[in-house]
């Protein structure tokens, strides 16, 4: 059975722009273009010898991935061709040749192994869930619907570089790690077979700054009285996060099953850790209140979407008076970036979990027993909330100086 492989760029309006790559395969008089999402920069493509050649060391790594992926898309063509002739009898049909690309070269596309990861892990949390799916809007955004097996380290390096433009460092090493998981995940699975997982994150970061309310701004959030049901519901739900050290995730999975007499008993939903968390007489009193309140929710705790719950605590904190001058330094791409605002703009729906960690440490409470409380992993992992209360300390020693 004659067919011819024909290779060729298609010409782009800008002459600066990369070029993308078609591949024809004519036959029995059908011709079917395939686009395999490939593109070389001007000046790139050999038109007699149908593939990617430069003299410039910048793009031979590139010139060489296509010319890799142009050969295997050809090979599967020709064995898929052969097979038809001698063992089918047939001509291959259109839907047969654009599989070859489609499903063996590119693999699934990102976007849909983004999808059936998220399918797979239903024990994420709602903020988690929401990372993933931030992550890949902003990969997409940079490289368009791209397959996976496109997504290398070489495209990954220019897609974080695009993407320090708009993002501070720590967001983009988030969105890496996003990615990394998802190729992981693809790879153990037969679906990745690219470099991508070679990928070395190369920008600079600083630890964050870890917002919590001290024991005064708790006390005046404590006696704040809200109005409409949103700011009840999460004001109650952020002073128990502060009482218990919960996450939100797990404050808002909370049932009445969960409480055994002066405790509460749950499993994590991050970690699936077991934890039995004693009342105190504050979060004692935020579960009376949630016990009188009519209501025919399972849980205890309304679960509010995260961003509207941020914004009602925010708006909460800033009422409340909560505006100690917080500074935040970070890092984008290779600029180092200071800001200060109010405290109450910082604060998140982890702040209840962070208030609880540095209130009990600065109380005096063994640190083993507070991991207990928190499900803490190793003490390295409490040393954040260490150096806050050393902090603390340091400052509180100073006010003898005003004698």
């Amino acid at each position: 059975m004659k067919y011819s492989i024909k290779c060729q760029t298609i010409p782009q309006k800008s002459k600066d722009k990369n070029s993308p790559i078609r591949m024809r395969v004519s036959y029995s008089g059908i011709r079917v273009d395939l686009r395999l999402g490939l593109s070389v920069p001007p000046n790139c493509w050999d038109s007699k010898k149908e593939e990617a050649h430069t003299r410039q060391a910048e793009y031979k790594q590139l010139c060489a991935e296509i010319n890799t992926r142009l050969h295997e898309v050809t090979a599967r063509i020709d064995q898929l061709f052969a097979r038809c002739e001698f063992v089918d009898k047939r001509p291959p049909t259109i839907n047969e040749i654009k599989s070859i690309v489609d499903n063996r070269i590119c693999g699934s596309r990102l976007r849909d192994v983004f999808e059936s990861y998220l399918r797979e892990n239903k024990h994420l949390e709602q903020n988690t869930i929401l990372s993933y799916k931030n992550s890949l809007n902003s990969i997409l955004s940079v490289t368009g619907d791209i397959y996976i097996n496109e997504f290398n380290a070489r495209v990954i390096t220019e897609t974080i570089d695009t993407l320090t433009e708009r993002y501070r460092n720590s967001t983009l090493r988030t969105i890496v790690n996003r990615i990394i998981t998802i190729l992981r995940f693809a790879q153990e699975r037969g679906i990745y077979t690219a470099n991508g997982l070679t990928y070395k994150f190369k920008y600079h970061l600083l630890r964050k700054v870890i917002v919590h309310l001290e024991l005064d701004e708790l006390k005046a959030f404590e006696e704040y009285t809200p109005g409409s049901k949103a700011e009840i519901d999460v004001y109650d739900t952020f002073l128990f996060c502060c009482y218990t050290g919960l996450r939100i995730s797990d404050a808002y999975a909370l049932t009445w099953d969960n409480v055994k007499d002066d405790k509460i008993d749950v499993v994590t939903i991050k970690t699936g850790e077991h934890l039995l968390i004693e009342l105190n007489s504050h979060s004692a009193a935020v579960l009376k209140r949630r016990r009188a309140r009519e209501t025919t929710e399972d849980t205890i705790f309304h679960n509010y979407d995260v961003a509207y719950y941020n914004d009602t605590l925010r708006e909460i904190c800033r009422k409340v008076g909560i505006n100690a001058p917080v500074t935040n330094n970070y890092f984008q791409g290779n600029e180092r970036i200071s800001h200060t605002a109010p405290k109450w703009e910082f604060v998140s729906s982890h702040t209840g979990r962070k208030t609880f960690v540095v209130t009990a440490v600065t109380l005096g409470l063994a640190v083993p027993v507070i991991m207990e409380w928190t499900g803490h992993k190793t003490l390295k992992s409490m040393d954040p909330y260490l150096k806050v209360v050393n902090t603390l300390k340091q400052r509180s020693m100073s006010r003898f100086d005003e004698i």
